[in-house]
């Protein structure tokens, strides 16, 4: 039986996949070689970073699985995403677009980038990399051909999602995407062990989690470097290992200190402000704090990075979802 409620280690995971991606990129904002080894990219302490995007499909493909159970609406489905992912996306990628045209011109993005960008549509920029404006978007030009195509399936109201899906996606991979798309699948099929209450052994859910955690760490930069269906075997199979074991332990959460069940919800709610905040407080502090030794740019960015997050979200993206929603309504 599918509880309503929401699953709060699953919120917990979001949080962590959001610093773990801002934690690779802000060493990465600072390119060199570091007095410290442990900034040094090929360290299984950065690499790790990497695996926070991998996270995040394995969450999107079980949570659209979860809202798709409940039977909604096209309309329905359409609004909730658009809602939730499109209006805040939209608002940092025109602040960064302005901010690199009147503070770093030498990037000169042109206006049809600006346009491709505000449509999810993936190009090849300037750069020779497949990334919008806001560079961490390319993660949600995958996220929003999830939606249409779930948005088409839910139009021809398929019955077997998860091969449609699959379908799907392997038609989609010559039109500039990669094998990671198909973590989507991942998470969706964790759905179903979650649905059909398929649980563990406590003692074996615990061992299965420090084994995963034990191999995505040590495996990290192998995995981040050769990328491709190694990423998709490693960080994805394990990530939805990684999960579903942690999964377990939901109904042990009300047993946290009130504070730390706070902290970590916290995390988890200003995730998505996080991810598309971080780039643009990495890309400022860049251009501000070089005068600093390396260890502490990268430490200090990384800080006003999660410390920034937290009033933009309350200031901009519960604002703003509230106010859509109730346009919408």
């Amino acid at each position: 039986m599918v509880d309503s409620k929401r699953i709060e280690t699953i919120q917990f995971i979001r949080g962590v996949a959001s610093i773990l991606v801002a934690w690779i990129h802000a060493i990465q904002f600072f390119p060199g070689h570091f007095s410290n080894d442990l900034f040094d990219e090929s360290s299984n302490v950065v690499s790790i970073g990497g695996f926070g995007v991998d996270i995040f499909f394995i969450i999107s493909g079980f949570v659209i699985a979860l809202n798709v159970d409940k039977k909604p609406s096209l309309r329905q489905f359409v609004v909730s995403r658009f809602v939730r992912v499109v209006p805040l996306y939209w608002l940092y990628t025109i602040a960064f677009y302005l901010f690199m045209l009147f503070f770093a011109s030498s990037y000169d993005f042109l206006p049809i980038e600006l346009l491709y960008s505000m449509l999810f549509i993936p190009y090849e920029n300037q750069f020779g990399a497949f990334q919008p404006i806001l560079a961490v978007g390319w993660s949600l030009n995958y996220e929003i051909l999830f939606y249409v195509i779930m948005s088409i399936l839910i139009l021809m109201k398929v019955r077997n999602f998860l091969l449609f899906l699959f379908l799907a996606f392997i038609l989609v991979l010559p039109f500039f995407y990669k094998v990671i798309i198909l973590e989507f699948l991942f998470g969706y099929i964790l759905f179903y062990f979650y649905r059909n209450d398929f649980y563990l052994n406590i003692k074996l859910a615990f061992f299965i989690l420090i084994s995963s955690l034990v191999l995505l760490f040590t495996t990290a930069t192998y995995v981040y470097e050769t990328g491709g269906s190694v990423r998709l075997i490693i960080w994805g199979g394990g990530g939805a290992v990684l999960l579903y074991s942690i999964i377990h332990f939901e109904k042990y959460v009300c047993l946290l200190p009130k504070s730390l069940f706070s902290w970590l919800t916290l995390w988890g709610t200003v995730s998505y402000t996080l991810y598309l905040s971080h780039w643009f407080v990495g890309f400022v502090s860049y251009k501000i704090l070089n005068f600093l030794p390396d260890t502490l740019q990268v430490l200090v960015t990384f800080a006003i990075m999660l410390v920034i997050a937290v009033p933009l979200y309350f200031v901009l993206e519960k604002p703003i979802i509230g106010h859509m929603r109730r346009l919408i309504k």
